[in-house]
């Protein structure tokens, strides 16, 4: 697949194409100033399904079905991602070690948005796993639903994302435009903190239902190939009248002070039934 890198910081531009209920606080900028330290809201136990995410099975015991797309960065070297993947900012990831590294680029998390031009998705799964090259990471984020109007717009974005903060928290957020995401669920990790050296997995889900969007999100520790521990998860429904119902790019970004501090090794995106 032919390599894209494409700056999208000019306004309207796109390159072959144009990102789900996010409203956090999540520049590395946003995340110790713009935004408050998250209070973690109890949803209602009825949304929340405290249950394990199997590595290969679905929540009814079936077997997952195939992703749509997967991207193991197994490439050489290279200043940019390749794959057809967009890049919103150009410096802020690059390959190194076969692995999506990402860098400082002096930007937050709206602006280092890396995206799948191609995918236009409402119902969905997306899982990243990403590396802990060091503590903290600064908050590493997945997104799903992103809106094509928002990604070729500076320090702006609209998407529903999962990320996490202080390597001891995630959320489920709503992102939307220029301000700080606001929170829609979160939740602790089994065994404290993000370690260094290990790999994790984060999945974000986002499925239409009567009267919201149904969100789950987890967080898994890789102990082996293929075999994962679920160590953090939580479910809600956005119902606010802002909530984005229209589908959406797949991708993952980064905060401004995440320079070196986690890679991404694996992405992939299934379609939800």
């Amino acid at each position: 697949m032919q390599n894209v890198r494409c700056s999208k910081l000019a306004v309207g531009w796109f390159c072959g194409g144009g990102l789900l209920a996010c409203q956090l606080a999540f520049d590395t900028s946003v995340l110790t100033s713009e935004r408050e330290p998250v209070e973690e809201p109890r949803p209602d136990a009825s949304l929340v399904d405290a249950s394990p995410i199997s590595p290969d099975a679905s929540d009814t015991g079936a077997p997952r079905p195939a992703p749509f797309f997967v991207d193991d960065f197994q490439r050489d070297p290279s200043p940019s991602l390749g794959n057809g993947w967009i890049e919103k900012t150009d410096d802020a990831w690059e390959l190194v070690d076969r692995r999506a590294l990402k860098l400082g680029s002096g930007r937050n998390y709206r602006d280092n948005v890396v995206y799948r031009p191609e995918a236009m998705e409402r119902d969905v799964e997306v899982a990243v796993e990403i590396f802990t090259v060091d503590v903290p990471t600064r908050s590493a984020s997945v997104h799903l639903r992103i809106q094509k109007e928002s990604v070729g717009v500076p320090q702006t974005l609209d998407s529903y994302c999962l990320y996490t903060q202080n390597d001891e928290v995630a959320v489920i957020g709503r992102q939307g435009g220029t301000v700080a995401a606001a929170t829609r669920a979160t939740f602790r990790f089994d065994g404290g903190r993000l370690k260094q050296g290990r790999t994790y997995r984060m999945r974000l889900r986002a499925r239409d239902v009567e009267g919201g969007v149904s969100l789950e999100g987890s967080l898994e520790e890789k102990l082996a190939p293929d075999q994962f521990r679920e160590i953090g998860r939580v479910a809600t429904i956005d119902t606010q009248p802002d909530r984005i119902t229209t589908p959406g790019h797949v991708g993952f970004s980064g905060d401004l002070n995440a320079d070196r501090s986690f890679a991404v090794t694996r992405f992939e995106a299934t379609r939800v039934q």
